[in-house]
């Protein structure tokens, strides 16, 4: 089991975002709104990996 780390938006909990021009800014695809790394949520998820052949 692994731990993941999503960065979503506080907002509208979108999780795609695009880096700005502007020094640790990212822009939410879904609200529009520019949101500075620090104002992103965190949320940790729980990931089983299986590799087949």
């Amino acid at each position: 089991m692994k731990m993941i780390y999503i960065l979503k938006c506080p907002s509208c909990g979108n999780t795609e975002f695009e880096k700005l021009e502007m020094k640790e800014m990212f822009w939410c695809n879904c609200c529009g709104e520019e949101l500075h790394k620090n104002e992103l949520e965190i949320e940790e998820v729980k990931v089983q990996i299986k590799i087949t052949d």
